[in-house]
C-alpha cells in the first residue's frame, strides 16, 4: 500500500481493505520508517548495495531487481512518501542521545575549524581513502555546502542542521570496521544533510557524514567523511 496510499491515510485504508490493524508510521522506530522508505524502492527493483537491505528484500516473492532502475520510475505520490518517510526517520534518529561529553568533543572539533583541530589521529580518511588531517578538514568544511565557508557555517550546520548519533555496523564504513571491533570502541556520527535538491523526476538527496572513534581512554584514535549522493 506504500506505493499508492498516502501515509496520513495508511492506517484507515488497510483497516478497510485487510480488515485489521496496522501500525501508524508516526509511532513506528527508526529502523521501521528506513524499511518502509525501501520497501517502495524495492517494489520498483532498485538493487540495494548496503547489506542489511539486500537481506531484508532477499526472497521477498515480490522483489525483482531491474538493472536499469532510476528514481524516475517513481510516481509523484511515492516520491513524496519517500520524502516524508526519509524526514520522519532523520527526525527519529536525531532524538538519538549520545553522552554529553561525547557531544562536547565533537562540537569542539568542529569549533575548530578551519583549521585543524588539536589532537587528530593518525588513521585519518576522506572517502573511505587514507588522507591527512588537513585533507579531511578541507573536505568537511568544503563539502558540507559544495563550496568552502567560514568555520562559523560548519560548526552551525553541526549544531542545527545534522543528525549525531552513535554508529554500529551497518552504519561503519569498511574503513573504520576493523578499529570498532570490541566493546571499547565507540564511534560518533555526524550526518549533515544538505537538503534535497535536483527536480521531481531525479530528485537527490546529499551530505556529509563524518565519524569519531573514540577508545576506552576518551583519545580520538580515527576519523574519517565522506560524501553521500543519493537519486
Amino acid at each position: 500500500m506504500l506505493v499508492d496510499t498516502p501515509l496520513d491515510k495508511l492506517v484507515a485504508t488497510y483497516k478497510t481493505e485487510c480488515n485489521k490493524d496496522t501500525k501508524d508510521p508516526g509511532t513506528a522506530s527508526c529502523d521501521e520508517l528506513d524499511y518502509m522508505r525501501n520497501c517502495i524502492f524495492a517494489a520498483h527493483g532498485l538493487a540495494f548495495e548496503k547489506k542489511k537491505w539486500k537481506t531484508a528484500f532477499a526472497g521477498k516473492g515480490w522483489y525483482t531487481v531491474v538493472p536499469d532502475f532510476k528514481a524516475k520510475m517513481l510516481s509523484a505520490p511515492e516520491r513524496a512518501t519517500v520524502t516524508d518517510l526519509n524526514d520522519r526517520a532523520k527526525a527519529c534518529k536525531a532524538n538519538s542521545k549520545i553522552s554529553a561529553e561525547d557531544f562536547k568533543r565533537v562540537n569542539a572539533w568542529f569549533a575548530a575549524l578551519p583549521k585543524v583541530p588539536d589532537g587528530m589521529p593518525k588513521d585519518v580518511f576522506v572517502d573511505f581513502e587514507k588522507s591527512t588531517p588537513a585533507k579531511l578538514v578541507e573536505f568537511v568544511v568544503g563539502d558540507i555546502d559544495g563550496e568552502k565557508k567560514m568555520k562559523s557555517y560548519a560548526l552551525e550546520k553541526f549544531k542545527n542542521g545534522a543528525i549525531v548519533d552513535y554508529a554500529t555496523g551497518e552504519d561503519l564504513p569498511d574503513v573504520l570496521v576493523k578499529i570498532a571491533k570490541g566493546d571499547k570502541v565507540r564511534i560518533v556520527r555526524v550526518d549533515i544533510d544538505a537538503g534535497t535538491v535536483g527536480t521531481e523526476d531525479n530528485p537527490i538527496t546529499e551530505g556529509t557524514n563524518v565519524w569519531f572513534a573514540y577508545d576506552a581512554k576518551d583519545t580520538l584514535i580515527a576519523v574519517a567523511g565522506a560524501h553521500y549522493l543519493w537519486d
